[in-house]
This record gives C-alpha cells, structure tokens and sequence, in this order.
C-alpha cells in the first residue's frame, strides 16, 4: 500500500435519508454506510405520524425494524389526498393552477427530528434510537428510545 494511501485519515459515513417504504429502508440498512440517520411520514390523516431512526447498519436489524408488509403505494396516496379533500377547509390541501400540495409540514417536522439525531451523531453521541411523534393533536408527547440497552456506540 502507498505512504500516501496509508496515511489518510478515514472519513465516517452519515447517510441522513427520507424514505418513503419499509422496503427501500430495508435495502438501506445494508447500503455500506457507517451511521444511518432516517425518517419518513405515514399516509393517515387521522392519525398523522412520522417516524425516525439513527442506527449502525445492519441487514438483520433493517428486517426486524422494518418488517411492514410492502403497501400498495398508489393506493395509500390516493386515500390519504382523498381524506385530506373531504376535511373542513381542505386542510393540508393545496391546489393552485393544476399544481396539487399536501402537509408539508408532516415532512419538515419529520426532517426536524433527522437533524436533531444527526447533530447528536456529530457531536460524538451514537446512540442507536426508533423515533415515534404524532403531528396533531400538537399536546401529544413524541417517543424517542434507545434500541439496544448500551449507552453508547464506539465506532
């Protein structure tokens, strides 16, 4: 091996991703990253929740955190953006010349708690954490808990 090859410092690898499927979370966690930082939305208005992890990758650890049976994803959509048109005022519906919108803010708040995990990475905290917050009512408390009983992980 070259002196200068040998002589690099290694770089850690954060991947901070939004996904929006068990499976493609699936495939991430056995992408070749060092550290995972992840989080997606669900598709019920009535019940609308985000969810995030931060977690070494792991193929056995993707399966059993995300064992969901794959949706039928056109059909959940079509569903959530239905209930979203029949709510008073349309609420977290947006049409303005044939251009349709809905709940940004579901995805903001869900990149929020991303961050917050990333920084905790980057400042030295790896603790592998599931994540569970439901968006309204706004008084329901968010679930943050660690997955394994170690403190924190040593990379």
């Amino acid at each position: 091996m070259s002196r200068a090859l040998s002589s690099r410092r290694r770089v850690s690898t954060l991947v901070l991703l939004g996904l929006d499927n068990f499976e493609a979370r699936r495939i991430a966690t056995s992408g070749g990253f060092e550290w995972i930082v992840e989080g997606g939305i669900g598709t019920s208005l009535s019940k609308p929740r985000i969810t995030w992890h931060s977690l070494l990758p792991s193929k056995e650890l993707g399966r059993r955190l995300f064992a969901g049976a794959t949706e039928n994803r056109e059909l959940a959509e079509k569903e959530f953006f239905e209930e979203l048109k029949r709510t008073p005022g349309q609420c977290g519906w947006f049409s303005f010349r044939n251009v349709n919108a809905s709940a940004p803010t579901m995805g903001l708040t869900a990149a929020a708690y991303v961050w917050g995990e990333a920084k905790s990475v980057c400042t030295g905290t790896k603790q592998q954490v599931s994540g569970m917050a439901y968006l309204w009512p706004s008084l329901l408390p968010f679930l943050r808990e660690r997955l394994f009983a170690t403190d924190n992980v040593i990379a």
